[in-house]
């Protein structure tokens, strides 16, 4: 069987197999520079670099071994988020905090793209120092590209989800028509005479018609001065946009008598 030594610290070590020096090379221990020789070499001394069969791929092991997860694992993960966040009614908990929630399936394809490329730049910092700049430099440019990439996947997983059951626009009593909805108000409190009010409950809520991506809805609010608002809105769906500050971009327009 054929055995390779090499050159470290100005030391001569080994024998090792050739899957022993490739194991040394992913774990730092040796670079493309090392000089090596083989058993069967007659003596020759050469760079592990020109050695065809043991030289590395230029593709990360974090592009290699984790590139299921993060091509189809984070996307799948937002995709389920936004689709539950669409359809979930009556949880108080979603309700109150839909202003950070909806950040969550973008959040989450950021932090993908950005846990992919440190994890990348410390192979290539450890590796390959001759082509390191280069190196990061592509990935770089094929970080944008993944983050579109995941976005639209995170998006159709959703569409897939809700489609099917006629929520590609939320429910009138959804929680996060009503947490829009509150929101509206309390934006426009000012203008409706109820200046400081912040509203408490969204509460009868019907859907009067609703046609492709539009839904027109009527409800009462119940508002902290003590007054009950009858309120008319519209959910339109936008369309999911890329880097709105939200996943989804439906779009609340209310009228309060």
């Amino acid at each position: 069987m054929e055995t390779w030594t090499y050159q470290r610290n100005g030391a001569i070590e080994g024998p090792v197999t050739a899957e022993q020096l490739k194991s040394l090379y992913d774990a730092g221990e040796i670079t493309l520079q090392t000089l090596i020789r083989s058993s069967s070499a007659g003596g020759g001394w050469r760079l592990y670099g020109e050695v065809a069969r043991l030289a590395p791929s230029r593709i990360p092991r974090a592009v290699k071994r984790l590139w299921p997860f993060f091509v189809f694992g984070a996307p799948l993960v937002g995709g389920l988020i936004d689709a539950f966040l669409i359809r979930s009614t009556g949880n108080e908990f979603v309700e109150s905090n839909i202003s950070w929630l909806s950040h969550v399936p973008t959040a989450l394809n950021i932090l993908a793209v950005a846990l992919w490329l440190l994890l990348i730049s410390i192979e290539v910092q450890k590796k390959d120092q001759q082509h390191k700049v280069a190196g990061m430099a592509v990935w770089l440019i094929a970080a944008p590209l993944y983050l579109t990439f995941s976005w639209w996947t995170t998006v159709l997983v959703s569409s897939l989800v809700n489609a099917p059951f006629g929520f590609r626009v939320p429910e009138c009593q959804a929680d996060i028509t009503k947490a829009q909805v509150k929101d509206t108000f309390e934006r426009t409190a000012a203008r409706l005479g109820a200046a400081g009010a912040s509203a408490i409950a969204l509460t009868d809520e019907h859907q009067e018609w609703g046609a492709g991506r539009i839904r027109m809805c009527t409800g009462k609010l119940a508002t902290t001065n003590g007054r009950t608002y009858s309120v008319r809105y519209e959910i339109e769906d936008h369309g999911n946009r890329l880097f709105l500050r939200r996943m989804h971009g439906f779009n609340i327009t209310m009228l309060v008598n």
